[in-house]
């Protein structure tokens, strides 16, 4: 929305220092976002690359136990792999959190399904599968609790920030409707229009998502 009144010279319109404001309330607020993403992702890509190198390794053993001359091995193999593919051939390629309850569903299947504990013992892969159960739990555990620190740490910083961002725009748009009064122009005029157009196309957005935290924008004209 900013940009609706930069690209049209925000010190001609007189909107010069609301529009200043707005864009620095944006900032700080886009600036808090991308530190907090950052540290989950780079703290986090350790443990997934784990639970991930432990599910393809086992995988690729099964495969090539498939062509093992003694048949009780290669059923065995044939009935782990079923197990995995029952889920989805390539989890390592699944998002976070889809892969957390695939992999737990998975290890769940090993441990209580008495023919694929056995073709576990079998193959000598009990330690792997504890590998990829642990890995996994951890990854969970290390999830939950980035997210209850983010929202302990960061819960009334963002929300300052963000009733900031909503005082400099409810400001910047009393001034454009001011102005917009006082003078009949074009210029004001359409910002108006685009601004109304932009609202709603973020709205739509918005309720053709899950829910979550986000507000439905009122169009301020």
């Amino acid at each position: 929305m900013k940009n609706i009144v930069i690209l049209r010279d925000p010190q001609a319109l007189k909107l010069a220092p609301q529009s200043a404001t707005l864009i620095r309330e944006i900032f700080a607020m886009d600036e808090v976002y991308k530190k907090q993403i950052n540290t989950i992702s780079k703290d986090l890509e350790a443990i997934d690359k784990r639970r991930d190198l432990a599910i393809i390794g086992i995988r690729i053993v099964l495969e090539g136990f498939i062509y093992h001359f003694d048949h009780t091995k290669r059923n065995a193999a044939k009935e782990l792999l079923q197990s995995i593919d029952n889920y989805e051939k390539r989890i390592a390629k699944q998002n976070y959190h889809v892969k957390t309850i695939t992999l737990d569903h998975l290890t769940y299947d090993w441990e209580t399904i008495l023919e694929l504990k056995t073709a576990l013992i079998t193959l000598d892969l009990t330690d792997w599968a504890k590998e990829l159960k642990e890995s996994n739990t951890t990854f969970n555990k290390t999830y939950l609790k980035h997210n209850a620190e983010y929202l302990f740490d960061s819960k009334t910083d963002v929300t300052q920030l963000r009733n900031k961002v909503k005082e400099s725009y409810t400001d910047l748009i009393n001034h454009i409707t001011a102005y917009a009064t006082l003078h009949s122009s074009e210029v004001y005029e359409n910002i108006i229009k685009e601004i109304n157009i932009l609202t709603k196309k973020y709205n739509d957005i918005v309720e053709k998502r899950e829910p979550l935290d986000v507000e439905i924008v009122e169009s301020p004209f």
